[in-house]
């Protein structure tokens, strides 16, 4: 129980590593994409 506890644990975070990086990856696209935008105006 413990164990797979940790190893669910573990899992969990890994998983959550990966949405945070690609979350802050879109974000970061986004803000190039406003300021290119905003400086073509």
């Amino acid at each position: 129980m413990v164990v797979s506890f940790g190893s669910w644990l573990r899992s969990a975070k890994a998983a959550l590593r990966r949405e945070w990086d690609r979350a802050l990856q879109l974000h970061l696209q986004n803000c190039e994409i406003l300021v290119e935008s905003y400086r073509r105006k």
